[in-house]
């Protein structure tokens, strides 16, 4: 687990190469596992080195054949990395090859959810691609500006028909 850590710590302020070696090192005497290899191919995609980000996607395919969640997830951040730098259709060839692959054998992306503590300590949970949090803060700010700019009933009426 501390071996963990520390490449995590390590690709995190982009020294990969020593968390590279550090993990050469842990495989040794240990077991490879997904994650540390999960932790390199994120650092190279934040960089945007598409030939290491390929190489060690490969790699998580290679040793890790039956663990297709790490391999769809490889695959989606190689797309996304490829989006980044501007080949779209790249991107879009990769995505439709990982959906294609996870409908095959039956599964499916996990979205991504984040938690963010706002000043008056409430957590709000965000997952990706839901809009509802977008729809509450739209009627929440129509509401503030009906409120401070008061308008005839029949334009109020078709605003809040397009919230609802």
């Amino acid at each position: 687990m501390i071996s963990f850590i520390k490449i995590d710590a390590l690709c995190r302020a982009s020294k990969i190469d020593e968390a590279q070696f550090l993990l050469n090192e842990y495989e040794q005497t240990n077991s490879k596992y997904p994650s540390m290899y999960i932790t390199l191919l994120t650092a190279y995609a934040r960089l945007g080195n598409i030939p290491k980000v390929i190489e060690i996607r490969d790699l998580i395919e290679e040793y890790f054949p039956n663990h297709y969640d790490y391999i769809s997830s490889a695959t989606i951040l190689l797309a996304n990395t490829h989006a980044f730098l501007g080949n779209m259709n790249e991107a879009r060839r990769l995505r439709t090859i990982a959906a294609e692959k996870n409908k095959l054998i039956g599964t499916s992306k996990l979205p991504g959810i984040s938690w963010t503590e706002t000043n008056d300590s409430r957590i709000h949970e965000f997952i990706a691609h839901d809009v509802s949090i977008l729809i509450h803060y739209t009627r929440e700010c129509t509401e503030q500006f009906l409120a401070e700019y008061p308008i005839s009933s029949v334009h109020r009426v078709s605003i809040h028909s397009v919230l609802d």
